[in-house]
């Protein structure tokens, strides 16, 4: 195909094969609908800070709710240094990296409830999770890769990574978990 009069976007190559160009008037009645050009804003949805604290504590009640019957209660769970977790890590694999030491609940430490949502800064709201201590007694040395949030049903909602592994090797070891989870934040 010849590039005589050839269109491209915003202007045409001429016989001669000389690029014509759309000139500044043309190119913003071609293009009316570019928000550069116009200095117009996009389209997008806009949490309002109540929308946001009803969502962030309707998810918490997803996961831990003490007025519910039976109470529903979530867990945190400690996994091993040796996996490195991905968005497709299973909670099969999470289970099996599980850590087991002296002062750690078989099965991890319980979430009974999140407190109430806050605000946070720069738009939407956190809910979090009381303080869980993390202790080590005794046992073999362990490394601990993160932790993992489930709900009642075994789900896994979250899962954190340290960098670096947090040890645990002498009786005292420990540090605390909060569990934070942020929602409806605008862009």
């Amino acid at each position: 195909m010849s590039l005589a009069r050839r269109r491209f976007p915003f202007g045409y190559y001429n016989a001669s094969g000389v690029r014509r160009g759309l000139g500044s008037g043309q190119l913003r009645a071609v293009l009316p609908h570019f928000s550069v050009l116009k200095g117009a804003q996009m389209d997008s949805p806009l949490y309002t800070q109540a929308a946001a604290l009803a969502e962030a504590n309707a998810v918490g009640k997803t996961i831990a709710d003490p007025s519910a019957t039976p109470p529903t209660v979530g867990k945190v769970r400690l996994f091993s240094s040796a996996l490195v977790p991905t968005v497709i890590t299973t909670a099969a694999e999470l289970v099996a990296a599980e850590v087991a030491f002296t002062g750690y609940p078989t099965g991890g430490y319980p979430i009974t409830e999140f407190n109430p949502a806050i605000l946070a800064t720069g738009g939407g709201a956190v809910i979090y999770t009381q303080t869980i201590p993390v202790a080590y007694a005794s046992g073999a040395p362990v490394a601990v890769g993160g932790y993992w949030l489930e709900d009642s049903s075994g789900n896994v909602r979250l899962v954190y990574s340290y960098g670096p592994a947090r040890n645990l090797a002498v009786a005292g070891d420990g540090w605390p978990i909060v569990v934070s989870l942020g929602y409806g934040r605008n862009a």
